[in-house]
Order: C-alpha cells, then sequence, then structure tokens
C-alpha cells in the first residue's frame, strides 16, 4: 500500500439514505435500517479519526427487518424504524434509538402486534477494524487489523486493535444475557403476544490517552451519554438562544440562518486548553471531523458578527499549536499556523505525520486577518495582546518565507514525503495549472496568497498602533504594504485575453495563466486598484465563470475544467461568499446581493443548507443545484456563509470608530441583539427604510 491514495481529496461519496449521528469528534455512519455492514467500507463508529466499529448489524430469525422510517432527532440522535412481517417472525416492528457522546447508547425495542406468543432470534453482528480514517475515506483498509478477545466472551464483546503497536480497544456491553460468540450477540427470547422486549447496547473505546493525546483534547469525554437526546437538545438550546434572532421577509434567508445554527451547533469541538475549554468548529461531515486551521479561521471570520465565541476559540487553540521548529516530515516552519491535526492509527503511528500537519500556505495569514477582525467586533484588546507574541511569530514567518523566495512573494513547497502538493485552499492535485492545461511546478505563489499578505500587514499595523502602541511596526508594515502591492500588480495582472489576475506564478517566475475563481479573493483583501475593479468583476460574471448558481472555481474555457471537478469547475459557496464580501468593500454592492440571492436559492432545494461545494453545471442546463459527489454536508465554511449572506444584504460592516454601519437592500432583514464590543444591538434595514444606526438594548455581550 502506497501513501499518496491516503491523502486524496475524493474520498468515497455517503450513499443516498445513510444516517450520521455525530458528537465533536465521534460519530456514527450507517444505512437507513441502522446497520453497520462490514464490507460496506463508508460505514462505522468513529472517534478520533478511528474507525472503533466497522458492523453493528440486526437480524430477527436471519430475516433483515424492512426499513420504515429512520431519521436524526438531534444532532448526536437517531431512530429507526423497521419491522419483520415474514412468518414465522412476522408481525413484529423494531425501534433502534441512538444516540452518541461518551459512548454509543442504543436502546432496541422490539414489540409484538401479533395475536400470540412468539420465540425469537435476535442476532446482533459487531466487527472492528481500527482503520485509520485516511484508509477509510480512501477505501484502502488492511485486511486485518483487530480480533475479539476471547476473556469477553460471556456477556460482552471486546475487540483489540493489532496494529502498529497501539493500544486501542472498543468494546460492547449488552443490559441482557448473550450468547456472544466471534462478535456475535444471540438473544432466544419468548416475546409475548402485544408484549414488548427492551435491550441496552453500549459501545464504548479508549487507549488513546496511553498512546499520546497531544496538547488538545477533544472534550466528548464530558458529552451525553444515556440521556443523551435530551441532553443535547437543551444544549442546542442553549446555543440557539446565544445567536441574535433574524427575521426576514422573503423568510427563505431565515430558514436558512436557523438551519446553519443547527449545522454550526453539531459541528463544534470541545477543546482543552491546558485546564481552559475552548470551542472551535470542525471542518465537515463524515472525514473532516477535526481542526483544521483555514477552515476554522474562514468558518469564524464569517460567523464573528454573530458567535464571536468561535473565533476566539479558533485563534487561542491554532496559537497554542502554533509552529516552533522546521521539521520538514511534517512542513512545520517556526510562526506557522497548522493544517490539521489528526489522532488516528497513522498518524499515532507515526506513518503519517499529522500531528499536527502544516501544510497550508494560508493559515497563518489568515490568522492575523481574524484576529484584526475578532477585535473589530468584540473590542477584546485583553486577547489582542495575550496573542501579540503569536502574531509576532506569524509576521516573522511571512518575513521568513519571503527571504526565501527569489522574487519576494509568499510560496509553497512541501518537504514532506506524504505532504500536499498544492497548499492553498484548492488543494487537490490538479488544481494548479496553466491555460494549456499543464501542471504548475513548485514552487507556487498562489494571487490570493499574496492579497491575503497585504490584508493581514495593514490589519495588524492598526493593531500595533491601536492596542499595543508600537507604531514603529505599523509604520514598517504599511510601507512594506505599500511596496508589496506595486509589485504585485507588475507580476500578476496580464492583459492577455480581456485582462485577469493570473492564478499564480510557478516555481520559474512564470504566470500561471488560468482564468481562476481566486483573483475574486484579492477584492476582499482590498488588493485590486480602483481602475481594474470593473474589469475584475466583469470576469467572474462572465459566462465561462458564473454557472448561474454561483462563480465557478475554473473558467469552462480551460483545458482542466471539469463541472464535477474538485477544484477545477465546481461552485464552493465559501469561495462565492469571499469573493461577494471582496464585492460590497470594492463598491460592487450589486454583483454581491446578485450571488448572495442565487445562493440562497440553491440551499431552498436542499432545505436551507449549502453542501461544501456544488456542480458547475449552467443553471439553464441543471435547473437545480447538482451536488458534488463527495461534499461535506454539513461542512463548517460552507454553512458559515449564511452570515455573509446576511452581511451583503445589510451592507454590515464594523468599524471601531463609528460602530455598525448598514443600508438597505433588497431584502427587509431585522437582526435582534447582535454583539458588538461588549453590547447589544438591534439592526433595521429594508428597501423602504433609510440607512440606519443600531439601537443600542439593554443587554450583555
Amino acid at each position: 500500500m502506497t501513501d499518496e491514495p491516503l491523502i486524496r481529496n475524493d474520498p468515497q461519496p455517503l450513499p443516498p439514505g445513510s444516517t450520521s449521528v455525530l458528537w465533536g469528534s465521534t460519530f456514527a455512519l450507517s444505512d437507513g435500517r441502522g446497520d453497520i455492514t462490514p464490507g460496506m467500507g463508508w460505514a462505522g463508529v468513529f472517534h478520533r479519526d478511528t474507525r472503533v466499529l466497522s458492523g453493528f448489524t440486526l437480524e430477527v430469525d436471519g430475516i433483515r427487518p424492512l426499513l420504515l422510517s429512520s431519521g436524526q432527532t438531534a444532532s448526536n440522535a437517531a431512530r429507526f424504524f423497521t419491522a419483520v412481517r415474514d412468518d414465522p417472525a412476522g408481525g413484529v416492528s423494531i425501534q433502534r434509538r441512538r444516540v452518541v457522546g461518551r459512548d454509543l447508547v442504543e436502546d432496541i425495542t422490539l414489540q409484538s402486534h401479533r395475536r400470540d406468543d412468539a420465540t425469537l432470534t435476535i442476532r446482533l453482528g459487531f466487527a472492528a477494524d481500527f482503520a485509520d480514517l485516511f484508509e477509510v475515506k480512501a477505501g484502502v483498509v488492511p485486511a486485518t487489523t483487530a480480533r475479539v478477545d476471547p476473556a469477553h466472551r460471556r456477556g460482552s464483546v471486546r475487540f483489540e486493535n493489532l496494529r502498529e503497536e497501539l493500544d486501542l480497544w472498543s468494546s460492547v456491553r449488552f443490559s441482557q444475557p448473550a450468547d456472544v460468540r466471534d462478535g456475535d450477540a444471540v438473544f432466544r427470547i419468548d416475546l409475548p403476544a402485544r408484549g414488548t422486549w427492551h435491550l441496552r447496547v453500549v459501545v464504548s473505546w479508549g487507549g488513546w490517552e496511553a498512546n499520546g493525546d497531544g496538547p488538545l483534547i477533544d472534550a466528548v469525554a464530558d458529552g451525553p451519554s444515556d440521556e443523551g437526546e435530551e441532553e443535547a437538545v437543551r444544549d442546542r438550546v442553549r446555543w440557539v438562544a446565544s445567536f441574535p434572532v433574524v427575521r426576514s421577509d422573503p423568510d427563505d434567508l431565515a430558514t436558512m440562518y436557523e438551519r446553519s445554527i443547527d449545522d454550526l451547533a453539531a459541528l463544534r469541538l470541545h477543546l482543552s486548553l491546558g485546564r481552559e475549554p475552548v470551542t472551535v468548529p470542525a471542518a465537515g461531515l463524515p472525514w473532516f471531523m477535526t481542526l483544521f486551521g483555514r477552515d476554522a479561521l474562514i468558518t469564524s471570520f464569517f460567523a464573528l458578527p454573530f458567535a464571536p465565541g468561535l473565533a476566539r476559540g479558533a485563534l487561542r487553540a491554532l496559537a497554542a499549536l502554533q509552529g516552533d521548529a522546521i521539521d520538514g516530515r511534517r512542513d512545520e516552519e517556526p510562526g506557522k499556523i497548522l493544517h490539521e491535526i489528526r489522532s488516528g492509527p497513522l498518524t499515532l503511528s507515526g506513518q503519517l505525520p499529522f500531528d499536527p500537519y502544516y501544510g497550508s500556505v494560508d493559515a497563518t495569514i489568515l490568522w492575523l486577518i481574524v484576529l484584526s477582525e475578532y477585535e473589530r467586533w468584540t473590542g477584546d484588546a485583553a486577547l489582542v495582546r495575550e496573542l501579540w507574541p503569536n502574531a509576532l511569530r506569524a509576521l516573522g514567518w511571512i518575513d521568513a518565507n519571503r527571504r526565501g523566495s527569489r522574487d519576494g512573494f509568499v510560496r509553497y513547497l512541501t518537504a514532506s514525503s506524504v505532504g500536499l502538493v498544492n497548499q492553498g485552499w484548492k488543494d487537490s492535485w490538479d488544481a494548479i495549472g496553466f491555460h494549456d492545461g499543464s501542471l504548475a511546478g513548485p514552487p507556487v505563489a498562489l494571487c490570493e496568497v499574496q492579497g491575503y499578505v497585504l490584508d493581514a500587514w495593514r490589519r495588524t499595523a492598526d493593531l500595533a498602533g491601536r492596542i499595543v502602541e508600537d507604531d514603529e511596526l505599523g509604520r514598517r508594515l504599511l510601507h512594506d504594504a505599500d511596496a508589496f502591492a506595486e509589485r504585485f500588480e507588475d507580476a500578476f495582472w496580464t492583459d492577455g485575453r480581456g485582462g485577469f489576475y493570473v492564478l499564480g506564478l510557478d516555481g520559474d517566475g512564470r504566470p500561471i495563466d488560468a482564468v481562476a475563481s481566486n483573483m475574486g479573493h484579492l477584492l476582499w483583501s482590498g488588493a485590486v486598484p480602483r481602475e481594474r475593479v470593473e474589469r475584475v468583476v466583469d470576469r467572474l460574471f462572465s459566462p465561462s465563470m458564473w454557472s448561474g448558481w454561483g462563480i465557478r472555481t475554473l473558467s469552462t474555457e480551460e483545458p482542466r475544467y471539469d463541472p464535477v471537478g474538485y477544484h477545477v469547475g465546481s461552485v464552493w459557496p465559501h469561495d462565492n461568499a469571499i469573493i461577494a464580501a471582496g464585492m460590497v468593500r470594492a463598491g460592487k454592492r450589486d454583483r454581491a446581493v446578485r450571488i448572495a440571492e442565487e445562493m440562497i436559492a440553491a440551499a431552498g432545494y436542499q432545505d436551507g443548507r449549502l453542501p461544501e461545494a456544488f456542480a458547475g453545471y449552467e443553471r439553464s442546463e441543471s435547473l437545480f443545484p447538482v451536488r458534488y459527489p463527495t461534499a461535506s454536508s454539513p461542512q463548517a465554511w460552507a454553512t458559515a456563509t449564511t452570515f455573509v449572506w446576511l452581511r451583503v444584504l445589510l451592507e454590515m460592516e464594523a468599524v471601531p470608530t463609528l460602530g455598525i454601519t448598514a443600508s438597505p437592500g433588497p431584502y427587509r432583514i431585522d437582526v435582534d441583539g447582535l454583539p458588538f464590543r461588549g453590547g447589544r444591538f438591534d439592526v433595521r434595514a429594508s428597501e423602504r427604510g433609510p440607512s440606519l444606526t443600531p439601537v443600542s438594548r439593554d443587554r450583555g455581550p
């Protein structure tokens, strides 16, 4: 087995009808019956990037029950209703109530609808393989990785990991006596006419502590268990109550807002920094339920006006894991912010470098941007001062990267044998290529990353002057930004083919001349001179880039364009949100509103949820948004775009010296209780009303 398949960005898709429940880094994927059938590949119970259970099936007298209905009752709970209609076990219905928390607890209830007594054999089949999540999503799980512990045949099942000398285990316990053999538990029951029979199954796991947890521990151990369904509902009520109340006319935006709050609740990770708990967003279900630097930062930036605690948690958690040394295996460098952190068997054993892995060229720069935006909305100068040493180290990483580049642009080049070849947000192997279809060779300087640098320098200069009183640093950063902006224009703008910003520069300094959505991020960064804004916006809305649902990642005129290519033709909501926010900043709010309206319409086809990405088909051709086959859903930064659409439609910004600014738009939108710099405010805007001043409320932050 080679390493390459494990880190590809095209995991196997979940089939229609699959059901998921999750709490922190623990989640369960099953079919609609609730079964996890060995050989299904994608299914299982997962904890800390490890499949602790690869089989959990139910049969009655050798018959798989007929699915009646199933669904989530909370983010961490689901119910499955099935029935057996064939003789001799006919007339029996089964309800499975599954809750994920510090354990997986499943209540199985058989109810007889017969007029006579029945003797039935219930067989629960269990299996475990302790497969690493990377193996599962790539479909390359080794054949023999676990065994049943024979010492636990009497009344329970225990599995032990056989690989990598890691002492991982999972166990299954039952509330009723069972005949346990080779991972199967058999119950022979006498079910009275119209009677019921109940069994509780508890799945537990452990061993990570003995193998080294690292500095951040997922606090799922404090999560719900036996009464977890109700506990999760109470948790959701508290979470929803912490958000402003949004009303809109039309109401599709308010519906989308409520769905986004629910999805973000499900994606929260509760981490500990020493003794202090923090909350950060995981990247997405199912394969990315962990801390990703770029994803957590962009999600937090989007959500900042509505849920500032996510940004605070992300900033502090990522600062705690900021790079200290040069470690090529993990692409670590001093001051660098991580790409992702994992704790599966392949990482614990040292076969994969995700403990953590630092292969992101933009996370460090985005960390500085989020620190600035967090202070703008919250006024939390204390956190800025606390994290200022981390900010200086991040600035140092930018300087060191530029010194290592012959042209002074920020570039990426993996030093790891299993590292990511591309390290911007478009990190698939084929994402960065020329107009002739050839791929760009590293070290690559991406256009949007240079824009992030400009924005980060200008924002950090503001913090240096206002918060930490380092005017000299502020002046230097602004001087560097002005000089950098001129050099950027000379290197990245081309008048060829109508004029556009090239995707990047390759290792030889050649312009990577594909037309891609990356140039839209330059609007968000304020990196596009006023005289070029119109040409950039028009190019993004040209027929080759605008699908009707959103802006494609790659122009249809490029040889590598594929409407269902991960980064080469699909439409990403978060990409469009960044571009739309940039259009507002550049004075093109009408174009930004169009993106927002079409994204809201797309979400309406999916119960108010936007997936990670959808296909780049022309709207007139598809008539509805076609979901990308392996898109995470829910996915954090796609979920958080709802808050961007609200800001676009309100043209709402935070100005520390002025307050919140907003203006009317095509929707009537009321926001009650928006947190801003220690207070709460109501925001009102409609097409019939004037520009507004927020109304202060007598409420705490």
